[in-house]
């Protein structure tokens, strides 16, 4: 039997932007359920979302990103 349950992202954001301690709270909720994760592609830089993504990916976690641009929203996923 297919499982049709709604699956939660937990995005890591607030205002349309990631939270400066975005790391932080993942490493307190990491063993969590909760499989996917992801955060808004400005609020943090780009050094600091390589290194969310690693431990993301580290503890097995779906990951995702999120640009918004004024034509479509995208979702980009890091390996």
């Amino acid at each position: 039997m297919e499982n049709n349950s709604p699956e939660l992202i937990v995005m890591l954001t607030h205002n349309d932007r990631t939270v400066a301690n975005a790391h932080d709270i993942f490493e307190q909720c990491q063993n969590s359920k909760a499989k996917f994760w992801g955060f808004k592609g400005s609020g943090l830089p780009i050094d600091k979302m390589k290194q969310l993504f690693a431990q993301m990916k580290k503890q097995g976690k779906e990951r995702k990103r999120r640009k918004k641009s004024m034509q479509r929203v995208t979702i980009f996923n890091f390996f």
